[in-house]
């Protein structure tokens, strides 16, 4: 049986519609039909076919792996026809039309220099909406992600400053203090010792944020440890996904290449190479040391 009918009957024995398993799994119901029709033409890509199938596979109860290899299978198979276009005889003009031609290239050529010499210049002078603009080169690319992290590092020490503050506040809103110089001095101690628990734990707590930055649109599915679907999307450029490295979540996706790692506030580098498909990886604190 190929993969689309492996898949129909065994949600069709479930009892499931089309409709209920694209809401479960947030994947188009259009990309759901031609799965289950076998054309793979029709959908996202090969990339997105995998992750696609995998999740329909693990929702029906069935053996995803199985399901993956008979799919890889089935389009080796595929053979893509090419149409063959054999040039036309080259035809041959006459004298007259290629001084035809001629006449009418030196006019055009003689019309655009004097729209460029006279005309665009004054139009150009009398507007002040017009803004010439250039492209970002790619050896500035890295300055640039510098100057967004120092300012992303600024906002979480203000954010970590804040929160000790907080945290301060109410551990001295708790604290009944009395009258008798031996019982401030004890208090004062226990300030102190519960100030240094709370610097440690906020620290902690931020040196395992993780934060996925998107370079380029990218599918990307995230799932926890009972192997539940967090996030499952296409993510737009600059798009971000935070977690803690404690969650220990697996992220999977199209092309590794095109996700910035950020741990603690700290840039790490890609999740991948460019292009590189990756299945239920597994950031942890070693991830980049290799």
């Amino acid at each position: 049986m190929s993969v689309g009918d492996i898949l129909k009957t065994a949600r069709l024995d479930k009892g499931f519609t089309l409709d209920q398993v694209s809401q479960n799994l947030k994947i188009s119901k259009h990309y759901l039909e031609a799965i289950e029709k076998n054309n793979f033409d029709k959908t996202a890509g090969r990339v997105y076919d995998l992750g696609f199938i995998r999740s329909y596979s693990e929702f029906l109860e069935l053996e995803s792996n199985k399901i993956i290899s008979i799919y890889k299978k089935q389009v080796s198979f595929d053979s893509i026809s090419n149409e063959i276009n054999l040039p036309k005889p080259a035809q041959m003009f006459q004298i007259s039309q290629v001084s035809k031609l001629l006449s009418i290239i030196g006019i055009v050529g003689i019309s655009t220099s004097f729209y460029i010499m006279f005309i665009s210049p004054t139009k150009l002078g009398n507007n002040n909406n017009f803004a010439i603009t250039s492209l970002i080169p790619e050896e500035n690319i890295a300055e640039l992600e510098k100057i967004e992290l120092e300012v992303g590092l600024k906002e979480i020490n203000l954010a970590k400053n804040a929160l000790k503050k907080d945290l301060f506040k109410k551990d001295l809103n708790q604290i009944n203090i009395d009258k008798d110089n031996q019982l401030i001095k004890n208090t004062s101690k226990q300030l102190n010792v519960v100030a240094n628990i709370s610097n440690e734990s906020v620290d902690t707590e931020i040196q395992n944020i993780v934060t996925l930055r998107l370079s380029e649109p990218t599918w990307i599915q995230v799932r926890n440890n009972e192997n539940e679907i967090i996030l499952s999307k296409l993510m737009k450029k600059n798009d971000e996904f935070v977690y803690s490295l404690l969650d220990n979540y697996s992220i999977t996706t199209g092309n590794a290449g095109n996700i910035y790692i950020l741990i603690g506030g700290k840039l790490k580098g890609k999740l991948g190479k460019k292009g590189q498909v990756l299945d239920s990886v597994i950031l942890t604190e070693n991830y980049f040391s290799n």
